[in-house]
């Protein structure tokens, strides 16, 4: 089983609601894979997520998607929860100050990097990871607007064939 959850993005958090209608399209379509269940989270909730992760069995897998403020809180989640991540995807992961590096507990992580969001200083952040990280960390460059990067096909798609992977 493959457990996926998606912290969404947003100003205040509840506005992922509105402000995130991309990301809830991508979790339609993870929740359509076998052996699949997605969990949506507003990124001021990314303890939530960390409680939810918690409860899992030891059997089943990780993947932690975040767009905006929930891929920098995300980096919170997987910093803070020293939980196993086989997957982290991060589109254009906002504000760039507050990522936090990922650590060995991450297995896979792919950043989608927006060069240019053009959204007054939201989107650009950019994954890192602890010296001597063990993983997998792939950096994709972008440039489109911060909130067209939530519906972005073709990051759908690679991000749905990376789940179907675990």
């Amino acid at each position: 089983m493959v457990r996926v959850h998606i912290l969404l993005g947003g100003l205040f958090g509840p506005d992922g609601a509105v402000t995130s209608r991309g990301m809830y399209g991508l979790a339609d379509s993870l929740s359509k894979l076998p052996n699949t269940t997605c969990q949506t989270y507003f990124w001021s909730s990314w303890q939530l997520a960390w409680q939810t992760m918690w409860k899992q069995k030891p059997t089943e897998k990780t993947a932690v998607i975040g767009y905006s403020g929930g891929g920098s809180r995300a980096t919170w989640l997987a910093d803070f929860s020293k939980l196993n991540i086989e997957l982290m995807v991060l589109y254009d992961p906002s504000p760039e100050w507050q990522m936090y590096q990922i650590g060995n507990n991450v297995a896979r992580a792919i950043c989608y990097y927006n060069q240019s969001p053009m959204m007054f200083g939201l989107g650009g952040g950019k994954l890192t990871a602890i010296n001597g990280f063990k993983g997998y960390l792939e950096t994709v460059a972008i440039a489109e607007q911060h909130l067209a990067v939530q519906y972005d096909s073709t990051l759908h798609t690679r991000t749905i064939a990376e789940v179907k992977q675990l």
